[in-house]
C-alpha cells in the first residue's frame, strides 16, 4: 500500500470517530440560527419592512454562527460585548479536534509508525484529518444555514439585513456599513482558518496536555473577540464581522487569507519537527 493510502486511510477512520462531536457542533450552529430567528421575528412587521423585507438572508444565518463582534474601543465608553455566540461555535469546533492524535498513538497510530517507521507520515496522516474535519465542519455550517433560508424563505444573497448586526451585538454605530455584505471570500478563509486552529491545538497538545492547549486556543479566541489586532489574533480571521465589506477600516480579505496560508504552513513544519522529538509515551523528548 501506498503511503499516501495509508495516512488517508488513518485520516478517515479519524473522522468517523469525531462523528459524535460533529453531531454536538451542529446542534449548536442550529441553535444559534434559531435565536437569530426568534430575535428578528420579535421585531414588529412594519418595521421589518422599513428596513428590507421580514426574511433573513444566507448572510444573515452565516452572521448567527461566525459574524464574532467589532473590536472593543475603551474611548467610545461603549461595554465590551462578548461574542457568546461566535464563541460557542468556534470551542465546539476546536472541540471537534481536540485530541483524537494523540490519544491515537496509544493505538493504532503506535502501530502505524511501526509498520512505516515514518514519522512523517503519520504527521502528513494528522494534517489530512485535520483539513477534513475542518471541511466537514464548514460544509455542515453551510449546509445548516442553507436550511434555515429555505424554511425561513429568504434569498441566498450574502448581504446582511439592516437590524441583524444589532441583534447580534456586533453594531458599531461609527463603524459598521451601510450595506454590509458578507465577503465571498469568508467561504475560503473560514475553512482555512479552521485547519490552522486544528493545527496550533494539535502541536500545542505535543507540549502540554491536551486540556491545556484546548485552553491556549481559547484564550487566542477571547483575545482576538477583545483587541483590535486583525488579522494578527488568528480569531479574526474567523469573524464576518471584521472584514471591510462589513466595517470602515476592517481588515482586507486578501491580507487575511495570507496570514492564514502562513500560519498553516508555519504550524505544519512546525509540528512536523516537533513529533520528530516527540516521545509517543507521552513527554517531548
Amino acid at each position: 500500500m501506498s503511503a499516501l493510502y495509508i495516512a488517508g486511510s488513518w485520516a478517515w477512520r479519524g473522522v468517523r470517530s469525531v462523528l459524535p462531536r460533529l453531531g454536538i457542533y451542529c446542534c449548536v450552529v442550529a441553535l444559534m440560527c434559531l435565536l437569530l430567528f426568534l430575535n428578528m421575528k420579535s421585531y414588529p412587521a412594519e418595521s421589518m419592512l422599513e428596513t428590507g423585507g421580514t426574511h433573513l438572508s444566507f448572510g444573515d444565518f452565516l452572521c448567527a454562527a461566525f459574524g464574532g463582534v467589532q473590536p472593543f474601543d475603551s474611548t467610545m465608553n461603549s461595554k465590551f460585548n462578548l461574542p457568546t455566540g461566535w464563541l460557542c461555535v468556534c470551542v465546539c469546533a476546536i472541540y471537534v479536534m481536540l485530541d483524537y492524535p494523540l490519544r491515537d498513538l496509544k493505538g493504532v497510530g503506535t502501530n502505524l509508525l511501526i509498520r512505516t517507521g515514518s514519522r512523517r507520515l503519520w504527521w502528513a496522516g494528522v494534517c489530512l484529518w485535520i483539513c477534513a474535519c475542518s471541511v466537514l465542519l464548514w460544509l455542515c455550517t453551510l449546509g445548516i444555514c442553507a436550511l434555515w433560508t429555505i424554511a425561513d424563505g429568504g434569498s441566498f444573497s450574502l448581504g446582511i439585513s439592516e437590524r441583524v448586526p444589532e441583534s447580534l451585538s456586533f453594531k458599531h454605530l461609527l463603524l459598521t456599513l451601510e450595506n454590509p455584505v458578507v465577503p465571498s471570500s469568508i467561504f475560503i478563509i473560514i475553512p482555512l482558518a479552521l485547519i490552522a486552529f486544528g493545527l496550533l491545538q494539535t502541536v500545542c497538545a505535543m507540549y502540554l496536555k491536551p486540556l491545556f492547549s484546548f485552553v491556549v486556543v481559547l484564550a487566542v479566541l477571547f483575545f482576538s473577540a477583545f483587541y483590535d489586532a486583525s488579522p494578527w489574533l488568528l480569531g479574526g480571521c474567523l469573524m464576518i464581522c471584521r472584514f471591510d465589506t462589513v466595517t470602515a477600516g476592517g481588515m482586507s480579505p486578501l491580507i487575511a487569507l495570507v496570514f492564514v496560508l502562513f500560519c498553516i504552513c508555519t504550524l505544519v513544519v512546525g509540528g512536523y519537527y516537533t513529533f520528530k522529538n516527540y516521545d509517543i509515551k507521552g513527554d517531548p523528548s
